[in-house]
């Protein structure tokens, strides 16, 4: 009603009084018009010839305005400004519980710089979670520093970062696709024998520690607009201290290693990097990105290839790996509504430490299955396996834009659905630990779906919360930054 007012009063205004030669359809229709505006008191002002007046609907509409922006209007924005975000970094998984502390994102914006000049992002978080026998526990320690250069000279990018990392709940069910799950836990009385529980509770599971300094640069080898092909070279060093709980499913693998047996012998060549170790770790690859934006893209693609390895500095840790991961996403009805969807293979060989089989390598590398990155909706560590597919698909929404603090904000939902396998190597003697011959359905395939919400921090921040279900009964739900992929 207000726009049609508003189009009623501009059309008033520039059309001239009627004279007596004007026709009877012109004058019943300057008289329609007039009765519309004086009903709706759109000329009240003038009426009172008050050149200050203003109409109390229109300065209600005006409010409503400021306080309800439409969605996706495009905001002038300073291009030399600094934007800070500062909030608590609260997250939360089933494996590591409610995650406490704060996160903090300075991004500095410039002519000439894309998406930003620099970025510096800082974490100090903490999970905290009350297990079933009644106490609280501090499962995950994850404290990092990034600075991200996006051009330090013509077409080269650069990341620096260091991080403390201290997992106590890993999972670890087994090696393969087809690793069961035990609840040794079940008949025992939390309160009676709390202690009993706990070490039940953590069957399986170990704790890993792992310090952390890295180094990771782009550098452009063809680009046009958007559309660029890059060089990815990446490396770092990790310290890694692994406490196996006693009774855990983790020792008694490594006590059936020792054994003279094919079984014994297939988890004596994969579980390696038991004893403390430095790993020293680097990879190159190629970036073909056509993204329309790096943290909430609508259009385009980013694809990469990736080899990566460890010359085996420590323990003979000396392996290698290779990554293919595809990333598309195509606009259904503009910022809408928007369909992504990822591919994800990855395969390892050599003498690899047994915790890097729970993960994927590339230029985003993370736990395959179980993560918020990854196979959402399983336990973390539930597969381990040389061997990785992995494949997503998603519908986004962004349906409402507002200002917080003077910051562009963006609110929106998605709806996600899973699939994936592995395989833990190639051999004859890996295949029962895969499921052959399998009872499985669906060939041993795990899937997950489900949905959550988006909410678009600035330009550089997007801070997600995804809910899902599994077919393998287990439910994930998780809180935290950026979206899956």
């Amino acid at each position: 009603m207000g726009l049609a007012l508003g189009w009623l009063s501009q059309s008033y205004a520039q059309t001239p009084h009627p004279s007596a030669s004007s026709t009877n359809s012109s004058l019943r229709r300057y008289k329609t018009h007039s009765r519309a505006a004086l009903s709706d008191g759109a000329w009240g002002c003038a009426a009172k010839n008050k050149p200050n007046c203003v109409d109390p609907k229109k300065k209600k509409k005006k409010k409503l305005q400021v306080l309800f922006r439409r969605p996706f209007k495009k905001q002038k924005r300073d291009p030399e400004r600094l934007e800070i975000g500062g909030f608590p970094a609260l997250g939360y998984s089933i494996d590591r519980g409610l995650g406490l502390g704060v996160l903090l994102n300075l991004a500095r914006f410039s002519r000439g710089y894309y998406p930003y000049r620099w970025r510096l992002r800082l974490r100090a978080q903490f999970t905290a979670r009350i297990d079933l026998a009644g106490g609280i526990e501090i499962p995950y320690h994850d404290h990092f520093v990034v600075l991200d250069l996006p051009k330090v000279s013509e077409g080269i990018r650069l990341q620096l970062q260091a991080g403390f990392r201290r997992f106590s709940t890993a999972g670890y069910f087994g090696l393969g696709n087809a690793a069961p799950t035990s609840s040794p836990w079940e008949g025992i009385d939390p309160e009676k024998a709390p202690e009993q529980y706990r070490a039940a509770r953590r069957y399986q599971q170990y704790d890993r520690i792992y310090p952390q300094i890295a180094f990771a640069a782009r550098i452009a080898l063809w680009r046009q607009g958007k559309q660029r092909l890059e060089l990815f070279l990446s490396t770092d060093l990790t310290y890694n201290v692994l406490t196996i709980y006693p009774g855990s499913r983790l020792e008694e693998d490594v006590r059936e290693s020792t054994q003279d047996t094919q079984r014994g012998a297939v988890l004596r060549g994969h579980l390696k990097g038991l004893a403390p170790h430095f790993l020293w770790m680097s990879a190159a690859g190629l970036l073909w990105e056509t993204r329309d934006h790096e943290f909430n893209p609508t259009r385009g693609g980013f694809h990469e290839i990736s080899l990566r390895g460890s010359p085996g500095v420590d323990a003979r840790l000396a392996f290698g790996g290779l990554n293919a991961t595809f990333r598309w996403y195509v606009p259904i009805y503009r910022e809408y509504l928007v369909f992504a969807a990822r591919l994800l293979g990855d395969i390892l060989w050599g003498t690899v430490p047994f915790y890097l089989l729970a993960e994927h390598g590339g230029f985003f590398p993370a736990g395959t299955f179980g993560s918020s990155e990854g196979l959402r909706a399983l336990p973390l560590g539930r597969i381990h396996g040389k061997i990785k597919l992995l494949g997503t698909i998603e519908l986004r929404s962004m349906f409402w834009s507002f200002r917080l603090f003077s910051l562009p904000m963006r609110l929106g939902a998605h709806l996600y659905a899973d699939v994936g396998r592995a395989w833990l190597d190639d051999t004859e003697a890996a295949k029962r630990f895969d499921g052959f011959p399998s009872t499985e359905t669906l060939w041993g395939l795990k899937i997950a779906g489900g949905g959550g919400l988006r909410l678009q921090w600035g330009e550089a921040i997007v801070v997600r919360l995804d809910l899902g279900y599994s077919n393998t009964g287990d439910v994930g739900f998780y809180l935290g930054t950026a979206q899956a992929f």
